[in-house]
């Protein structure tokens, strides 16, 4: 299954996934998860402006628990400290990027001229207080390389590769943190967990199926290229 990502909804057997792409240069997707039996929902990155996403997520009953991030790059995350406040829930991220997530604001200041609002309520994944995200069948892969804390998320049939591996890409590595070395293992461990059905929901462009992901991946035979359009 290969879509264009656009205000898109896909579904397997237990979800429904709707992708969102924000309205900016940086085109990054976030994805509204909700579980089909039991209606639970969440967010996995929240780009754009939450304005673009805020309709979308007012209507649900229940409404999202939390927002998982795949790693903290502020292109991930410029709407999340609004979205959070609005349904009072956390934003959750991998310890590795504590420190990047708080360089965000200067990133954001860096890059785009404005900078981002970081979410008063900050829980890492492994935090007493963070959601038991095995209990609604998330499954959390840590895929360092793009940055430390990098993480991919797993539910059912879809993956949430963040910037650790888009359509026939990997993430950039020429920034603070990152590491080649480490994001081919991470990469070669990700498409070794996913079933030959999985589909990739990548933090830009199109979806990828695991199947073609793994082709590509021999095909490129320890160098793929690099997607530096992005942070």
């Amino acid at each position: 299954m290969t879509v264009e990502l656009c205000n898109t909804s896909l579904e397997s057997a237990s979800h429904r996934v709707t992708a969102f792409v924000g309205a900016n240069r940086w085109k990054t997707n976030s994805y509204l998860v909700t579980a089909k039996r039991s209606g639970r929902s969440f967010l996995v990155d929240a780009s754009g402006e939450a304005a673009h996403l805020l309709p979308a997520l007012e209507g649900l009953h229940p409404a999202i628990e939390f927002v998982l991030l795949t790693h903290g790059h502020f292109d991930h995350l410029s709407s999340a400290a609004a979205l959070c406040e609005a349904f009072s829930v956390p934003l959750v991220v991998h310890s590795g990027d504590l420190r990047l997530l708080r360089q965000a604001p200067f990133y954001a200041l860096r890059f785009d001229g404005a900078p981002v609002t970081l979410p008063g309520a900050l829980l890492t994944l492994d935090a007493p207080q963070a959601p038991e995200l095995a209990v609604l069948g998330i499954r959390v892969i840590h895929t360092p390389g793009h940055t430390p804390g990098g993480v991919c998320y797993g539910v059912g049939d879809f993956f949430f590769t963040g910037d650790t591996l888009f359509r026939e890409a990997v993430g950039r590595t020429d920034q603070p943190g990152g590491d080649p070395a480490g994001l081919a293992r991470s990469v070669a461990q990700l498409l070794t967990a996913m079933p030959p059905e999985g589909i990739i929901l990548p933090g830009h462009g199109r979806s990828w199926d695991a199947a073609a992901a793994r082709a590509w991946w021999q095909g490129a035979a320890g160098a793929p290229a690099a997607l530096d359009r992005f942070i």
